[in-house]
């Protein structure tokens, strides 16, 4: 697996006769590459990091990865003993101006298949040690997370074989961990259907995929949450939204042509872009992030 990058501005040829334009891209040269035997979950990135989880040697590492500076950090595993599974996230503490690593580990012969140890490790002061930290309620993660405003949230179920039924929120600071029950106002009423978390100018904002469902969090301490539909068909993933009220729709897996889908929330307008130059990647999986840097 390799990592592309592309500007985020263009010029948009506009079709007068709809509501709809197109625009095509040409991908950069690679800055950065994956060289692994497996790998993982790879959460999304937070100022300009990308952490995965990789198996070398027979040994499970979590990388941090620059993309942009073609950097690598791999990070100590603390325990010896053989885990089953390791989930990372990265989280950013914007008032200590701190970056750090929540990691939740699986130990073998784990019969309820929840992590049975939460870690956090800072980075940048120069010491890769990680710390346990106490966690309440044992929790399965759902989701590759994302980082609002210091905290970092993700879905999470019981265990593995449940489905969502809490939001979990981790204070980057602080380094404790809250929950949000899921069937407050009915948001989550359909197990069916397909929920992304996304930053919605500033706020927590998680969108069903069925008519893209959009729900707020506008207040973090009371659950309180606002509820906004829009009609919209589907289309393919919902990787996130941009700081320009943009959600972004991108299929998991190139192809040539490789699209992906703008739709401006207060606008309702619809935006295609091509990615061109990805002919020898084809059908390899592929991770859309946005506003990267």
């Amino acid at each position: 697996m390799a990592s592309c990058s592309s500007p985020h501005h263009y010029r948009l040829q506009i079709n007068p006769n709809d509501n709809t334009s197109s625009s095509s891209l040409v991908a950069v040269d690679h800055q950065a590459y994956f060289t692994t035997e497996c790998s993982s979950q790879m959460c999304l990135p937070v100022n300009g990091l990308v952490c995965r989880q990789e198996q070398r040697r027979k040994k499970s590492v979590a990388v941090i990865y620059n993309p942009s500076m073609g950097e690598t950090l791999t990070l100590p595993e603390g325990k010896t003993e053989r885990t089953e599974k390791r989930i990372n996230f990265i989280g950013y503490d914007p008032i200590g101006k701190q970056l750090k690593v929540l990691s939740m580990t699986w130990y073998p012969f784990n019969i309820y298949n929840v992590p049975q140890e939460h870690r956090v490790m800072t980075l940048g002061n120069g010491k890769l040690l990680w710390r346990e930290i106490v966690f309440c309620m044992p929790h399965y993660p759902l989701d590759d997370g994302i980082c609002i405003n210091g905290v970092l949230y993700y879905q999470a179920a019981i265990n593995s074989g449940s489905m969502v039924s809490m939001i979990v929120c981790f204070d980057v600071r602080s380094e404790e961990l809250s929950f949000i029950g899921i069937d407050e106002g009915g948001m989550f009423k359909n197990a069916s259907c397909t929920y992304t978390l996304i930053n919605y100018k500033g706020k927590l904002g998680v969108v069903k995929m069925e008519h893209l469902e959009l729900w707020v969090l506008e207040d973090i301490r009371k659950h309180n949450w606002s509820k906004h539909d829009y009609k919209l068909p589907s289309l393919y993933g919902i990787v996130g939204m941009t700081v320009t009220c943009d959600i972004v729709f991108s299929p998991y897996f190139l192809s040539d042509p490789f699209y992906f889908y703008y739709y401006n929330l207060e606008r309702e307008t619809f935006t295609r872009i091509e990615i061109q130059g990805f002919k020898e990647f084809v059908q390899c999986r592929v991770y859309t992030f946005l506003d990267y840097v």
